[in-house]
């Protein structure tokens, strides 16, 4: 298998001697046909059959079949959500794009459940999640969860092991869910929302800071257990302390790092660190958390960190990856029996990355450097049974 590239100015499918656009360039407009699109991967998965999924935002005209129910309006040619399909083979198969008036849709993630439907966490100014068919890219359904003229977005989404689907994002006016209600608020707030196949709420939940209007939480990533736990991984903003709900409270001076949430929604624990942040969290086989961030140490300096968590909340190890740089930030993980990935940005530059390999001994190996790694700030790392699939501002990369 060679690399599929995903790139702003174009598609390609690149074996070592030869380089050929992908059907998408050639009847999609994506690249020289377009010079003025620009399409931004974020998301990637893929189903058991190995076909992909990439999930983003383009802005510019893009000849795909537009979605627009139940968003309300058009601004075709605007900033619109896009998912992207293509076959084992790298072929290209179909693609949609959400566009709501608002023309702000973004789609920032993708999972797959067991029945081969796509599910997309994204925003249009509101909350959205999409379901649709893994062949054909017909909408099961779209639920839009809106906070009023306050901005909302659903920016990691994972299958539960019922096939539920778990959602993470954030709110500030008040946001309803079904029947279920969150307040209003004067900050970005945190939220995790559990749905079920039909895509109406279960429960509903959110994370408050103490501190002033500007400070506040954020998470940035979701994995769910073999028992139906979620972890969920972020940073905060500030030293203030956070409540998140059922007795448990982050003390005021720590940076939120990871938490984990009982299948019904209830909080069980959350860790923290002096001078650290998180951005990425993934499950591994044999159920431990992994988890890549930021140690920022003695600032300005920056480095990749990676901690392993047994589900109690214990550090079973930790490392911290100097790539070159005094201004590294650890985006995203993926796991497998083998090893575990991480991808970093290296000299806080948009042409820059990282791909790391973490053993069973935590010690991080470095498996590609900026030189040969898709450019750009990288975004998404998932595997499948037999490819470590990388979405990065520019492009997406099948690493084989």
């Amino acid at each position: 298998m060679g690399l599929v590239l995903v790139f702003g100015g174009g598609c390609y499918f690149a074996e070592p001697s030869d380089v050929r656009p992908l059907t998408l360039q050639e009847e999609r407009a994506i690249g020289p046909l377009n010079a003025g699109l620009a399409f931004v991967p974020y998301g990637v998965a893929a189903n058991a059959l190995g076909d992909i999924y990439v999930v983003g935002e383009v802005d510019g005209e893009l000849d795909l079949p537009v979605l627009v129910e139940p968003l309300t309006g058009s601004s075709h040619g605007s900033r619109g959500a896009v998912v992207l399909s293509f076959d084992a083979s790298l072929e290209y198969r179909w693609g949609v794009r959400f566009q709501s008036a608002t023309g702000e849709d973004v789609a920032h993630d993708v999972a797959v459940d067991d029945a081969g439907d796509v599910v997309v966490g994204a925003a249009a100014g509101d909350a959205f999640v999409a379901k649709l068919s893994g062949t054909s890219g017909t909408p099961r359904w779209v639920e839009v969860f809106s906070d009023g003229p306050a901005d909302s977005a659903l920016v990691a989404v994972e299958i539960a092991p019922d096939q539920d689907i778990i959602a993470a994002g954030y709110h500030a006016g008040m946001i309803a869910f079904d029947r279920q209600q969150l307040p209003s608020t004067d900050r970005q707030v945190p939220m995790v929302v559990r749905l079920g196949q039909d895509g109406r709420a279960r429960w509903t939940k959110h994370f408050l800071t103490s501190g002033p209007a500007h400070e506040f939480v954020d998470i940035r990533d979701l994995a769910v257990t073999a028992g139906g736990s979620i972890a969920f991984a972020g940073g905060k903003t500030s030293d203030a302390a956070v409540d998140f709900g059922d007795g448990v409270t982050l003390p005021e001076g720590e940076i939120f790092v990871l938490g984990l949430l009982r299948a019904d929604g209830s909080t069980s624990w959350v860790r923290g660190h002096s001078t650290t942040t998180a951005r990425g969290v993934s499950v591994s086989p044999d159920d431990r958390l992994e988890v890549v961030g930021t140690d920022r140490g003695d600032a300005p300096a920056r480095d990749t960190r990676y901690w392993r968590y047994d589900l109690e909340g214990a550090i079973e190890c930790e490392a911290v990856e100097d790539l070159r740089s005094s201004f590294d930030t650890g985006r995203a993980i993926a796991s497998s029996a083998d090893a575990t990935f991480l991808a970093s940005d290296v000299s806080g530059s948009a042409d820059a990355a990282a791909l790391t390999r973490i053993g069973p001994d935590c010690e991080p190996h470095l498996e590609a450097s900026v030189d040969n790694v898709a450019a750009g700030l990288a975004h998404d790392l998932a595997f499948d049974d037999a490819r470590l699939l990388y979405s990065s501002t520019t492009q997406v990369w099948d690493l084989g």
